[in-house]
């Protein structure tokens, strides 16, 4: 499943709004620490810190949610470079151990998403949130806890961007606990939901595994084999 962290650059970019009520100095001491993100081209652990400093400083604030869930984007992403940059994990992700410094990331990274959903005021961000919980839990490979985040986020909110997404996922957990009914039942929902998204690679896949253990050859062949020429 892929991690679209394009969106909270896009957040960073525009994070000078005004707070209905804040504090001296809050608005900029928040910029600050959108710049260090922007400015971070390697290390933006320094940024991850100051939103976090920024959240337990100004706990009442609008900001605080979106404080902590960048924090966790942050965490996040340096997670997946770790777990990449280790070749024992690529080689094998299913059952080769999360690098170290990898599982502190997603660690960090949990605490910090976790905190964003209780705080945040709107259901976008506490959707968005979840999702990110289920991406994270996937990763960690516990499927019935990436499952049940994924859930809580497209039930929880359907009127969310992110519940496309968050049925994917659902589907993506049920196929890792080979729980075939469940992932069927999930690509359901999304095709009657969001008929465009049965178009994408991550579907396909999807489709083609379900094949497969139809026992359709000639199905999850042609499924399959569409994947190479979508790279």
């Amino acid at each position: 499943m892929k991690c679209l962290f394009a969106a909270v650059a896009a957040f960073l970019a525009s994070a000078a709004y005004a707070a209905p009520t804040e504090e001296p100095g809050e608005a900029v001491i928040f910029r600050a620490a959108a710049a260090m993100y922007k400015e971070g081209k390697q290390d933006k652990a320094g940024a991850a810190e100051a939103f976090r400093r920024f959240a337990d400083r100004f706990s009442r604030s609008p900001r605080a949610a979106d404080a902590l869930f960048s924090a966790g984007e942050i965490d996040f992403e340096r997670a997946l470079a770790l777990s990449d940059a280790d070749p024992a994990y690529v080689r094998d992700r299913l059952n080769a151990r999360v690098p170290d410094a990898a599982a502190k990331a997603l660690k960090d990274a949990e605490e910090a998403y976790t905190a964003a959903s209780k705080k945040a005021s709107d259901d976008a961000l506490r959707a968005t949130a979840l999702y990110r919980l289920g991406e994270l839990a996937y990763n960690q490979r516990d499927w019935a806890k990436a499952a049940l985040r994924f859930k809580e986020a497209a039930d929880g909110y359907p009127k969310s961007y992110a519940v496309p997404a968050a049925l994917l996922g659902t589907v993506y957990s049920a196929l890792a606990k080979e729980d075939f009914a469940a992932a069927e039942s999930g690509l359901s929902a999304l095709a009657a939901g969001y008929p465009e998204r049965m178009k994408d690679a991550e579907v396909a896949f999807v489709e083609g595994v379900l094949a497969l253990h139809k026992k359709d050859y000639a199905r999850a062949e042609k499924l399959l084999a569409s994947l190479e020429t979508q790279k």
